[in-house]
């Protein structure tokens, strides 16, 4: 139960994360700040709102230090967060014994070879301990970067706007 309640943390904070990440290709995009604009931009899949971000403020904005900013954080989300959010969230859970530590089963078939000029074989189930705290510091993580969306949406947004954050 206590592993439940930390996925559940960190579907509660992903959630936050790809909301700032509306905002911000909102403003970037300039697109009116109203619910036909967050229905709009929901139509796409999170990695391509990921994209639009990228390319959106790297065409629109001059300051370099808020491409910059802003390029490294959705790397960052969807090279290194996304995954192990997919993995903590989709993958399946078996307690052994220890309240502290679970095991993580990925059944994903891979195709691999252990030694060069050795043949390929298949593995089907991995198994990773996962510790309570590992999964707090995902969720941490996460809303760090959701920190980090949400001050390039302060940052860019025009004075006097209406926030998209005031329609939730």
């Amino acid at each position: 139960p206590a592993f439940a309640m930390a996925v559940g943390s960190l579907c509660q904070a992903w959630a936050e994360l790809e909301y700032a990440a509306l905002l911000l290709l909102a403003v970037l995009t300039e697109m009116p700040r109203n619910q036909d604009t967050l229905s709009i931009l929901r139509c796409f899949e999170f990695r391509s709102q990921l994209a639009a971000i990228k390319v959106a403020v790297v065409a629109t904005q001059k300051n370099l230090v808020i491409v910059d900013h802003v390029v490294e954080a959705v790397d960052h989300i969807d090279a290194a967060l996304r995954p192990r959010r997919n993995r903590l969230v989709h993958d399946r859970w078996a307690e052994i014994g220890d309240p502290v530590t679970a095991h993580r089963i990925t059944e994903t078939p891979r195709v691999r070879r252990t030694q060069a000029f050795q043949p390929r074989e298949v593995t089907w189930r991995e198994q990773t301990p996962e510790t309570f705290l590992s999964i707090q510091t995902t969720v941490h993580e996460v809303a760090a970067y959701t920190d980090h969306l949400y001050g390039a949406v302060a940052a860019l947004a025009k004075p006097g706007e209406a926030s998209l954050q005031e329609l939730t």
